[in-house]
């Protein structure tokens, strides 16, 4: 017998508990080898065995095959190493919150900290503040709406909104997500990503600015042509008559 992880030898727990006359547990991370070589996961226990009298006659040593739910335990770690991998490189917030007035988070990832300031752990819960609480006054009923919406259509909700950062300013956010349902059919919680479209909203804004100023430099041009294009006609009235009396 061997430790899994270290591949460190395990003693015979048999001699220890006549020594001791201590029941002994061995974890699941008991591996034993078999004389073929074959690798079983083992959870094992060694207990004395006792006469009338309470002496120590024996020992007793039983081990229970765990090698499929250890499998299955090693496949979770791995897909929850491959999930952490991939939110980190996910340029945004990736969160699970629930289907409530809060968005109370059950999971929020650290780059919750990088955009907005504050630590994951404060919203975890709402351990500090909640999620809504960041959200712009003047945008918090619509992003529930469109969620209201899209828990309704059992499909994504796709939301722009500002998110108040600890320095009191505020960036906008593009939020895409859905909803997670149990077999019966009721929201178990959210799941969505956010990434920062500040930059990009600011862009769109300098444009809408600058459009708006050439329209109106344009319109002023359009005036002072009309404005000139009359006065034109004017001088060309007052002229008409003076020629008429010309000598010829």
């Amino acid at each position: 017998m061997y430790q899994y992880s270290t591949r460190d030898i395990i003693p015979c727990p048999i001699a220890e508990v006549l020594n001791t006359g201590q029941t002994i547990e061995l974890g699941n991370d008991t591996t034993l080898c078999a004389r073929d070589g074959s690798e079983r996961q083992i959870a094992d226990s060694a207990a004395p065995i006792r006469d009338e009298e309470g002496n120590i006659r024996g020992a007793v040593l039983i081990f229970h095959d765990v090698t499929e739910q250890y499998r299955i335990k090693e496949v979770l770690r791995e897909s929850e190493e491959q999930l952490k991998t991939l939110m980190v490189n996910i340029p945004g917030i990736t969160y699970r919150c629930a289907y409530d007035a809060e968005w109370t988070m059950t999971f929020i990832s650290d780059e919750v900290e990088r955009m907005t300031g504050f630590p994951a752990e404060d919203f975890l819960k709402n351990a500090v503040r909640s999620f809504a609480s960041i959200i712009h006054p003047d945008d918090g009923d619509r992003v529930a709406k469109s969620v209201d919406e899209s828990i309704k259509s059992r499909t994504f909700f796709e939301i722009e909104y500002r998110l108040q950062k600890a320095d009191g300013e505020y960036i906008w956010v593009y939020d895409k997500g859905k909803g997670i349902f149990d077999r019966k059919g009721r929201v178990k919680w959210l799941d969505g990503v956010m990434i920062n479209i500040t930059d990009r909203k600011k862009a769109a804004d300098d444009l809408t600015a600058a459009v708006a100023k050439l329209e109106a430099a344009n319109a002023e041009l359009q005036i002072v042509s009309r404005q000139a294009a009359e006065l034109a006609r004017q001088a060309e009235r007052r002229v008409l008559p003076k020629a008429n009396f010309l000598p010829i």
